[in-house]
């Protein structure tokens, strides 16, 4: 995305529905806020502040040099667009969204498995792929010779 397009795509919805959404969140804390919430405000990016406190886009667009980096933060009322300056951070052109999970939520939601099931079942009706970025180590036991 351009910046105008940060703007109009995820800088209105910020505007005309964020804070209510996140009080009605902080009300239904101690409930547990679940997936009811979703119903109440659309299903939709925001709804990736059920288990984030800080959601973080870069994207670069191809008709643009620049790659502009959207940054939220829950418990903040505006978001920050800045441009992406530091070279291990550039994309080549895409969209990517980082979500920094809650400390309740990051085990359930930090799962490959898991977040493969939700992207699948909740975006079957998106036109262009979506991939998931998946780090695997492993340890292995060598015999140290003397």
């Amino acid at each position: 995305m351009t910046k105008v397009e940060l703007i109009d795509f995820l800088g209105t919805i910020a505007q005309s529905g964020t804070s209510k959404f996140f009080t009605a969140l902080k009300e239904n804390k101690d409930l547990g806020a679940d997936n009811g919430l979703i119903g109440q405000f659309g299903v939709g990016f925001y709804s990736d502040f059920l288990v984030a406190e800080k959601v973080v886009v870069s994207t670069k667009s191809p008709k643009s040099d620049k790659q502009y980096v959207w940054e939220l933060a829950a418990e903040s009322s505006s978001y920050m667009i800045r441009v992406e300056t530091d070279p291990k951070n550039i994309i080549s052109y895409g969209t990517q969204i980082k979500l920094y999970l809650r400390p309740d939520d990051k085990y359930e939601f930090s799962e490959p498995a898991r977040i493969q099931s939700l992207v699948k079942n909740y975006s079957q009706f998106v036109s262009f792929p979506i991939y998931t970025w998946q780090e695997k180590s492993r340890t292995v036991e060598v015999e140290e010779e003397e």
